[in-house]
């Protein structure tokens, strides 16, 4: 095996342990911190595209009033 290969040296500590549970261990932690992040992400997203539509009404609403004012005079 190369010094690269899985398995190799630098999976190993001085006493010939593997480190490989120790780095699934690792790697388990981030694929649920950036779970965890996605899901965030995706509700901040769905919030926001919620806001924007509703402020976009609001707009036209404001922006025919407005209008409708200007017409008046």
């Amino acid at each position: 095996l190369g010094e690269d290969a899985p398995g190799g040296p630098e999976e190993e500590n001085c006493c010939g342990l593997s480190f490989r549970p120790f780095i699934l261990a690792q790697e388990r932690e981030e694929k649920l911190r950036l779970q965890s992040q996605i899901k965030r992400l995706w509700e901040d997203n769905q919030r926001l595209q919620e806001e924007s539509q509703t402020s976009a009404a609001k707009l036209k609403k404001f922006t025919e009033w407005v209008f409708n004012t200007i017409d008046m005079n």
